[in-house]
């Protein structure tokens, strides 16, 4: 995903910004981060009340490994097919 495509995507949202982040990019709007996006998938920042909907769609976790840690998990949900479907009103 490049950046262009994640403006286009995100663009209903207003303004959004793009950091680099491990191999994709943070995507955050008024300050706060809501989503990662890498080669391996969209990956929306979840909480507790979100957590239970992304697993009942069959997202997983982002996992990561460092040096210090064999590997370390942030509580996201990945995009699965038609996530992203914005309803025409």
């Amino acid at each position: 995903m490049d950046r262009e495509f994640l403006s286009d995507l995100f663009s209903h949202f207003g303004p959004v910004t793009m950091r680099r982040m491990f191999s994709g990019y943070g995507i955050s709007a008024d300050g706060t981060n809501f989503a990662l996006a890498l080669r391996s998938g969209l990956y929306f920042r979840a909480d507790e009340g979100t957590i239970p909907q992304f697993e009942a769609e069959g997202s997983k976790p982002f996992q990561y490994q460092t040096r210090a840690r064999p590997s370390r998990s942030i509580p996201t949900g990945n995009c699965r097919r038609g996530c992203l479907t914005i309803p025409k009103s």
